[in-house]
């Protein structure tokens, strides 16, 4: 099974050896588009060799349980590189994450209405596949997404009840490697796509505690903060996404 961690992994090595051939800027905005556009191509290429193929499926593929192939999904860290790297070289930050906000917001609608006007069906192998049509909502609303964050930090989001929110984003990278880490050994151990939606409901739960629990016992093995109380990822304080500058 193909997923996001391989996805995760493979895209931060191809981004590692571009980034020593091209600096980051809008140049990986051509590069995500090219990702996007030959992705529906390269989906069908195979080699007809089992273990070449088996490799090949972490880049693009058409074969059942590859749901993250980096061709085209690569196209959303691509982008997110060059968004986050105008944001830290940035003076104004919150104006540059605004006017980013906005621009992904009209994306976002506009390529909803584009999808609506073409009847493009959202089934799961269609999100999948992710044709060049579902992109731009997609990625408008992720990065317009992240604007509204920064918005609701800036102006007391503590006082909406969402410091668990922010102690878990505070600490995103550890939580999702775990999180991901547990429902893949479930899924060995449980079955794939096995189960009904009442316990499916009940697994999600647990996952979600053992998540936290496992993540809290991990940071704490490697020394980052020592013994971390399970208040300290409940009452995270609010913070911006990025400071002023």
């Amino acid at each position: 099974m193909i997923d996001i961690l391989q996805l995760a992994g493979s895209s931060l090595i191809l981004m590692a050896a571009l980034r020593e051939v091209v600096l980051v800027g809008p140049a990986w905005l051509v590069i995500a588009a090219g990702v996007v556009l030959v992705a529906p191509i390269l989906q069908d290429v195979i080699t007809g060799l089992a273990i070449v193929d088996a490799l090949l499926a972490m880049l693009w593929s058409n074969a059942d349980n590859v749901f993250y192939p980096v061709f085209p999904w690569a196209v959303f860290p691509l982008v997110g590189a060059v968004v986050g790297d105008a944001l830290v070289k940035a003076r104004d930050r919150p104006l540059i994450l605004r006017r980013t906000g906005v621009a992904a917001l009209a994306a976002f609608v506009a390529g909803v209405a584009v999808i609506v006007a073409t009847s493009t069906t959202l089934d799961d192998l269609t999100y999948w596949r992710l044709p060049p049509i579902l992109v731009p909502a997609i990625l408008g609303f992720t990065v317009a997404w992240v604007w509204l964050c920064d918005v609701v930090a800036r102006r007391g989001g503590q006082r909406f009840g969402l410091g668990v929110i922010y102690g878990w984003s505070a600490r995103v990278t550890t939580m999702c490697f775990v999180h991901w880490l547990i429902v893949a050994w479930g899924i060995a151990f449980v079955g794939f796509r096995v189960m009904d939606l009442g316990p499916v409901l009940v697994a999600a739960v647990a996952v979600v505690i053992a998540t936290i629990f496992v993540s809290r016992w991990w940071r704490s093995l490697v020394g980052r903060g020592g013994r971390i109380g399970m208040r300290a990822w409940i009452d995270e304080p609010a913070r911006p996404i990025l400071p002023d500058g």
